[in-house]
């Protein structure tokens, strides 16, 4: 006989789901719109995303492909809401070299929307991150200190050495 979504309830898919790797996770995206909705909260709750390129000399072709791709995640964390309610942590690798106005106002349109936001680490040659992104961020809805202790796990900035 087989197993049908519909004869478990969703807490048992949860604390099924829990076990399995990300890469099976993953596949439980496609299956059905149960183990979409279940796995999507575990799948997409860490974020990474990517300005530029680390190689020394910059390939604009895989640049381009990398920008394209992070303003296709940012867009979709900003007009989704359901979406952007599952990311808890979001990481950005910055190695543009240039100011990145475009990027960094995608960025900030999509932090506005991650309402559970516990994680942002900035990794950059350049530019440090700007005070415009520590800012887009409602901090007033996470747990924990109001002060500037919170920012400052919030918002590392960790500067990669050019190599």
């Amino acid at each position: 006989m087989p197993l049908h979504t519909s004869t478990l309830p969703p807490e048992i898919w949860q604390i099924i789901l829990d076990f399995l790797p990300l890469r099976t996770r993953r596949i439980c995206l496609v299956t059905s719109k149960l183990l979409h909705d279940i796995a999507a909260e575990t799948v997409f709750s860490s974020i990474a995303i990517q300005f530029g390129s680390w190689d020394r000399i910059p390939n604009s072709a895989s640049e381009e492909r990398e920008l394209s791709r992070a303003w296709g995640i940012l867009q979709h964390i900003a007009r989704n809401p359901s979406f952007a309610a599952n990311i808890e942590k979001v990481v950005i690798f910055s190695f543009l070299r240039y100011s990145a106005v475009f990027e960094r106002h995608c960025l900030i349109m999509a932090l506005r929307e991650l309402s559970n936001l516990c994680s942002f680490t900035w990794y950059n040659r350049s530019p440090e991150i700007s005070p415009d992104i520590t800012q887009s961020s409602d901090k007033s809805r996470l747990d924990g200190p109001s002060d500037d202790t919170l920012k400052d796990t919030m918002f590392r900035n960790t500067c990669y050495k050019n190599v």
